[in-house]
């Protein structure tokens, strides 16, 4: 993994969830990662190591269902990126979509996720 750079760790790994591919999201997330997610989120507060790390993205895919990731940019200072992305979603019943932009911070040390924070789009 360390031949990746820090974007493209970040980007491969929101591409993940967008597969919801676990196993590939594990691949790219230290064992120790720090998952820290906004206060404003379903499911709010930090989780530690890949175990917790799973369950926050399990429930994130059935409470979300089919949304998906729209990586607007990802910026990258060393081992420091930021992502701004948009999480939309089909209303049920196809009565259409909502859209909320994000921003993400994360830490990437040779070639994993150490830790990675939802920032609330106000913040």
């Amino acid at each position: 993994m360390s031949g990746y750079s820090s974007e493209h760790t970040v980007t491969a790994l929101l591409e993940a969830w967008n597969r919801r591919d676990l196993d590939a999201a594990l691949a790219l997330a230290s064992p120790d990662i720090v998952y820290v997610n906004s206060p404003l989120a379903v499911e709010p507060g930090t989780r530690h190591g890949h175990e917790e790390f799973a369950a926050v993205l399990r429930t994130q895919w059935d409470i979300l269902g089919d949304a998906q990731i729209d990586i607007e940019s990802v910026d990258a200072g060393g081992d420091e990126v930021v992502a701004l992305f948009t999480l939309g979603r089909s209303l049920e019943g196809g009565s259409g979509a909502i859209s909320a932009r994000q921003r993400m911070h994360c830490t990437v040390q040779d070639g994993l996720v150490v830790r990675m924070e939802i920032i609330p789009p106000d913040a």
